[in-house]
């Protein structure tokens, strides 16, 4: 619970009120540069000359891409996401990776609202496995039913 600006449980300097700053500070970072975003680790650095003792990432992926990415970077992976998302849906009744990797990704997609998820190599790993699987099964039509290769 955050009941004003006061700190409410501590860890280190880790707290719900910092969890607070974070989306404040992410918000007036993005708002710094909202189409190509400031920068790949300046929210880090800004951490940095705030003087905390263990600099905290935006525990809130999408918010952290928008921060230091922009609009455009923001939008060009959540395209490579959705597009994998699509695809995987269409096949999900045709081939029992896609059935396992829609779930998948949607767990994904919600863990990133609370956490800092895109740093968490078995997605990637993972998401590596349905793209290869969908481009097996590229010259395949995407109707379910069809069979996967």
């Amino acid at each position: 619970v955050y009941v004003a600006r006061d700190v409410v449980a501590t860890l280190n300097h880790v707290s719900v009120s910092h969890r607070v700053e974070q989306l404040e500070g992410a918000f007036a970072l993005w708002k710094s540069a909202p189409l190509r975003g400031a920068g790949l680790g300046v929210y880090l650095d800004r951490e940095r000359e705030l003087g905390r003792g263990i600099p905290q990432q935006i525990h809130n992926s999408y918010l952290w891409l928008l921060a230091e990415t922009g609009l455009v970077g923001t939008v060009l992976f959540g395209g490579l996401f959705l597009t994998l998302l699509a695809k995987s849906w269409r096949r999900r009744e045709s081939d029992g990776l896609m059935t396992i990797g829609v779930p998948f990704l949607l767990m994904v997609a919600v863990f990133a609202v609370f956490q800092e998820a895109l740093y968490q190599r078995y997605i990637w790993f993972f998401a590596g496995i349905l793209f290869a699987r969908l481009m097996l099964v590229r010259g395949q039509p995407d109707a379910p039913g069809a069979q996967a290769g």
